[in-house]
């Protein structure tokens, strides 16, 4: 499967089997969107694997949204 230049939207992607699914994708060419619920925590991995991150809990409507909304503007549709 061809992942270079992939729109990826990874939910959980701060810890454990979420992050290494993010840095996979990541080496792989996709451009990756990871949430999470602790906005410190999104900011370091995003910077850290060098994709988007944006502070989201999937249990809040608004949040789902929201990160729906970031993912379209910064992977560009």
């Amino acid at each position: 499967m061809e992942l270079k230049n992939a729109k990826i939207l990874l939910t959980g992607g701060t810890t454990g089997i979420g992050y290494e699914t993010a840095k996979l994708l990541r080496s792989q060419g996709a451009n990756v969107v990871i949430c999470g619920r602790n906005e410190q925590k999104v900011t370091s991995v995003a910077a850290e694997l060098d994709i988007y991150g944006v502070k989201a809990d999937v249990t809040f409507e608004a949040d789902i949204e929201n990160m729906f909304a970031f993912a379209i503007e910064h992977l560009g549709g």
